[in-house]
């Protein structure tokens, strides 16, 4: 072994060191650690799994603050505070990712994050925020009325999307292969879209795209794993295997109204099947309805919320 000087570069890719040192004859072995490192990330060990568990626990109580504080008359960014405020009294470091809170026409653009528009009386809410814990993320997104009750409108729209939505997620099984998830889980959708009693065209017209996308797909995922970031390296394996970590978040919209509708969880592929991670957060309407009337943080700091109130 002869020594080789390299020169100081303040910006050198692993390449530039690389093709450097066979420019000046030394004899190197160069092995690409992506494929091994890759595995590590998407497959979670235990200790990973508890803080992402966590992680996901305090996005849920964020999520669900801001829903307590939720009425007409707030701004989008004022529902980010309450999310905020609980993501640091628990111990997050920063935010995963940029709040995504869109309210209304917002609603239609899934990475919409302006977070400047008004909470009008009869909008939904499409909240999806979650911060960084000991270096992981979560990421989960809910619906909700701005005012705290669903219209009968929103009713039809909302429950055919969620009974389409956990279609899908009740079709995940360890060992199999995401193609063949979403084939069985079309299959259910199919089912449910005969028997659903459809008032307006336009959701009908909506719910069906959204089937029709999932038949046609090629794609082998159900969605976006998570870890270190919040799209994070691919799964190693054609099929769910025990330790991958992923989210699933389809939307459906109507384009002609500029609405959308968009869910997500944390999934865990365990061996007998999996977990969702955030299923304590709401997404039945009673459920939500419920919780929404509930005293956000203003009032239980005795602040006043706005001037609209949805508390009778």
């Amino acid at each position: 072994g002869a020594r080789i000087e390299l020169p100081t570069m303040d910006f050198a890719t692993g390449l530039d060191i690389i093709n450097l040192l066979i420019a000046r004859g030394a004899n190197v072995n160069v092995q690409n650690l992506d494929p091994m490192l890759d595995a590590m990330r998407a497959t979670k060990s235990p200790r990973e799994i508890a803080i992402i568990r966590e992680a996901t626990r305090i996005t849920g109580l964020g999520i669900m603050e801001a829903m307590r504080e939720a009425r007409p008359g707030l701004y989008e960014y004022e529902l980010q505070a309450p999310a905020e405020f609980v993501f640091k009294k628990h111990g997050s470091q920063a935010a995963a990712y940029f709040a995504l809170i869109a309210t209304g026409q917002n609603t239609l653009y899934s990475h919409y994050h302006f977070n400047t528009s008004k909470l009008q009386d009869g909008d939904l809410v499409q909240f999806d925020y979650a911060p960084e814990y000991k270096y992981y993320v979560s990421d989960v997104t809910r619906i909700f009325p701005a005012n705290g009750k669903f219209t009968a409108w929103q009713r039809e729209f909302y429950t055919i999307y969620l009974r389409l939505y956990q279609a899908l997620m009740t079709s995940i099984k360890v060992h199999v292969a995401p193609r063949d998830i979403i084939k069985e889980a079309v299959g259910k959708m199919d089912a449910i879209l005969a028997g659903y009693k459809f008032t307006d065209p336009k959701i009908k017209e909506s719910a069906t795209r959204f089937v029709e996308r999932y038949r046609n797909s090629k794609s082998n995922s159900l969605g976006h794993t998570i870890g270190l970031e919040v799209h994070d390296v691919r799964l190693p394996t054609e099929t769910l295997e025990p330790g991958a970590l992923f989210t699933i978040e389809p939307a459906m919209t109507i384009p002609d109204l500029h609405l959308g509708i968009r869910l997500e969880d944390v999934i865990l592929i365990t061996e007998t099947g999996y977990e969702n991670l955030s299923a304590f957060v709401p997404v039945e309407i009673a459920d939500i309805e419920k919780l929404m009337a509930e005293p956000g943080l203003s009032e239980k700091t005795g602040k006043p919320k706005s001037t609209t109130s949805k508390k009778p």
